[in-house]
């Protein structure tokens, strides 16, 4: 039996997997939208604005004292895109008004905002700011302030429209309001509604699906309970020596700084892993989500979550164990590596975090899935901040901390023209065609066996034995490969070698 191994680069395309495109333009039929208006002295909270030709999210101060506030919510119907299929990506689509008056010059101020699944039932021609039904604070997107009066939005709402699709019952659309809505701070921001007379200047969903026969779609929810996970906390206190400390089976998973008991810091930070080996090398991950459980009141030091608590959730970069690691022994992170958790609304509050970017990494190069650090965003005690989560020590296995991802493994066939490498990187097969086992030598770099993959001629990874000889050199067994051809994928963070 002989194996010919192809080295192709980039040629590699998805046939069996079809990709497909839904856009959708609220114009009364496929979607709906409002504005909600609260104006101190003016009994605007029980007027409906479902006809406004803007949606806007702002706070001013009032025309006679007090605030002037307006929200907007806006709904999509997802009952046109094909039943089974896996959502991949979706993006809100919104058009800046610009300058509309001087009350409202376009957006302006410190605009930060909240972009809100609702989590109830509304109609556009009878919703107020009175009877506006809640949202889901756990599950929402900061959108970062804008940076010039006309900019226009893409917001990445893939995991939403993915629950929304999956949970129709639960599809009561979005609700968009400012991080602050205080008058001192006076800011807004302005886009056109689906009411505005421009069909191409309204609100857009652009959804992105795929199916088709040949395609493994399949999810995974694995939670940190000591075997597919591990949790830590990490504890800095002046004067106290808790930084030398291990504190692996703490029953929270925190993140705070206070002022020390005697001066100084009170700090924490947790530390989180899960064991993603069950899903196949080069699975492209779809969607993942963090889930976290509010602890609520724990002692008078830690009532819950409080504070300008904003936080991240970083990629941890380098191992640690989880009965031995301390602050002083913490792992590295990449700092441009994370996901946002914004400030909390309640004292209880549980959090979704949407983790599809880091987790892609961690499955693609499963010998570096170190898992997640939870820092404050401000570690000063002045400020005086907390996050309080249930880890994996707790007695409720119910309050875990979990982690849930969707992912796709594709069945690929393979171009039969051979690529060449980009310059700058070769790998070198030999011998081949092979019988018994394959040499493969890196011409710079280091080699990291997580990041070589092996394909069937149909595109189906096979998983083989390797060894590695030196940081150049590995040397894989084909003994229980059938005989046919074979492609190699090779990857690091300087270069791509395949587009599936």
């Amino acid at each position: 039996m002989k194996l010919r191994l192809l080295f192709l680069p980039i040629a590699f395309f998805s046939t069996t997997l079809c990709a497909q495109q839904i856009v959708l333009q609220p114009n009364g039929t496929d979607g709906i939208d409002a504005s909600l208006g609260y104006h101190d002295n003016f009994d605007t909270d029980n007027n409906n604005y479902g006809t406004d030709a803007y949606l806007k999210a702002y706070c001013i101060p009032g025309a006679s004292g007090g605030r002037n506030s307006n929200r907007a919510v806006i709904k999509f119907d997802l009952s046109s895109i094909p039943a089974g299929v896996t959502i991949t990506s979706a993006y809100l689509e919104l058009t800046a008004t610009g300058y509309l008056n001087n009350l409202l010059p376009g957006h302006f101020g410190n605009n930060s905002a909240y972009l809100t699944r609702i989590g109830g039932t509304w109609q556009e021609n009878t919703i107020t700011w009175s009877n506006a039904p809640a949202i889901d604070a756990s599950n929402q997107i900061l959108i970062p302030p804008s940076s010039n009066s006309t900019q226009n939005y893409s917001v990445n709402v893939s995991a939403m429209v993915a629950g929304m699709y999956a949970n129709p019952a639960t599809n009561y659309g979005f609700n968009l309001q400012l991080v602050t809505e205080d008058p001192n701070d006076a800011a807004g921001i302005t886009f056109y509604s689906s009411d505005y007379n421009v069909a191409a200047y309204r609100p857009k969903l652009i959804i992105n699906y795929s199916q088709g026969k040949g395609s493994d779609i399949d999810s995974l929810c694995t939670t940190s309970d000591g075997i597919n996970g591990t949790d830590a906390s990490l504890g800095y206190h002046d004067n106290y020596n808790a930084a030398s400390t291990n504190y692996g089976n703490d029953l929270y998973f925190k993140a705070f700084c206070m002022p020390g008991a005697s001066g100084g810091t009170n700090s924490n930070r947790g530390l989180l892993y899960f064991d993603l080996s069950s899903v196949p090398a080069g699975s492209d991950v779809v969607s993942a989500t963090l889930n976290l459980y509010g602890t609520g009141y724990l002692n008078a030091l830690l009532p819950g979550h409080y504070g300008n608590n904003a936080a991240k959730v970083y990629r941890v970069t380098s191992p640690w164990t989880e009965n031995t690691v301390t602050w002083n022994t913490q792992p590295t992170y990449s700092a441009t590596d994370y996901a946002s958790l914004p400030a909390s609304v309640n004292s209880t509050q549980d959090y979704q975090i949407t983790t599809t970017a880091l987790v892609e990494y961690m499955v693609q190069h499963p010998s570096t899935n170190y898992g997640f650090l939870l820092q404050l965003d401000s570690e000063n005690p002045v400020d005086d901040a907390a996050l309080a989560f249930h880890s994996s020590d707790g007695a409720n296995s119910a309050k875990y901390p979990k982690l849930c991802l969707t992912y796709k493994i594709g069945y690929l066939t393979v171009e039969t023209e051979i690529y060449q490498p980009e310059a700058g990187l070769q790998l070198i097969l030999f011998p081949n065609p092979t019988n018994g086992e394959l040499t493969i030598e890196l011409t710079e770099g280091a080699f990291d066996a997580s990041q070589l993959v092996v394909y069937d001629a149909m595109g189906k990874i096979v998983k083989l034995d390797y060894n590695l000889v030196n940081d150049k050199t590995i040397v894989i067994s084909t003994e229980n490969l059938a005989n046919g051809y074979y492609a190699i994928r090779y990857l690091n963070s300087q270069h791509s070698f395949i587009k599936q």
